[in-house]
């Protein structure tokens, strides 16, 4: 919501179709925000951070041991655990989204006959750098619903993540269909794939459940967190809530097809 938010404040032609698709989508996650709005009302996370340096910001992108660091302190009795931080994608894989997805798109920008999202750049830079240290804190201080929920804003990183590598493999996709087919271009692309495949293999041997339970049990970590006394009042209520608001979004989402068919199907009526 915030980087649709972003995109909005940069494309103001944006509002009414991300209105609609955040209202739709609230309407259908409720019987996911109901429950935890009941359970936290009224409760505010302790801020502890997000990338406190741009050295962790290399090692959570490309380093598949970097789960052993377990956690890094930062003061006043918080730290942060790597979970939190790890981003994988690898050395390979962030050359592929830097020369790609940012590179070669602002270089040659339209002139390939694609869309190079440039609409896009603010948005996700702009949740990046909220990704770093205690940027976020000041808007945890805003009273809107949610908006403090988010403690360690270094998932905020998924995002323009996520939408660059997308953008990435559009753009390399589009050199390779302008390369000659040789082996050499095939053996340097399957070479490459085999090689990030393999560490991805390894990154996610390192993060198996039995493997962080030893390392956990080993320190003495609890992971048990003692439920406010509001919490523990509408204990009651959860089972309903979830049920009342699971049939709410059903229905809302049987409401949308029915209704997108319906008119699909006027509009057809029309042009015949």
């Amino acid at each position: 919501l915030i980087f649709l938010l972003l995109l909005c404040l940069c494309q103001k032609q944006y509002w009414k179709p991300v209105m609609i698709g955040t209202g739709l989508s609230l309407v259908f996650s409720l019987f996911r925000l109901l429950p935890a709005a009941i359970t936290f009302f009224g409760y505010k996370n302790e801020f502890i951070s997000g990338f406190p340096s741009v050295s962790v910001f290399w090692n959570a992108l490309t380093s598949v041991g970097g789960g052993a660091v377990l956690s890094l302190g930062l003061g006043n009795d918080f730290s942060v655990w790597w979970w939190e931080l790890d981003h994988y994608i690898g050395v390979i894989g962030v050359v592929v989204l830097v020369y790609f997805g940012i590179f070669l798109r602002l270089k040659e920008k339209n002139s390939w006959g694609i869309n190079d999202y440039r609409v896009l750049n603010i948005p996700m830079l702009i949740l990046a750098i909220l990704s770093f240290g205690s940027i976020y804190e000041i808007f945890t201080l805003i009273p809107i619903p949610f908006i403090s929920v988010e403690r360690v804003p270094a998932r905020f990183l998924i995002i323009p993540l996520l939408i660059l590598l997308v953008i990435s493999c559009i753009w390399m996709q589009q050199m390779f269909n302008r390369l000659s087919a040789n082996w050499g271009v095939m053996c340097i692309a399957l070479t490459g794939i085999l090689i990030e495949g393999f560490l991805f293999m390894e990154h996610s041997a390192g993060w198996q459940i039995k493997v962080w339970e030893a390392k956990l049990s080993g320190l003495g970590v609890t992971m048990d967190t003692e439920l406010s006394s509001w919490a523990k009042s509408v204990e009651g209520l959860y089972i309903p809530v979830v049920q009342i608001s699971y049939l709410m979004s059903l229905i809302a989402l049987v409401a949308f097809v029915a209704g997108t068919i319906y008119f699909k199907r006027k509009s057809r009526e029309k042009e015949a």
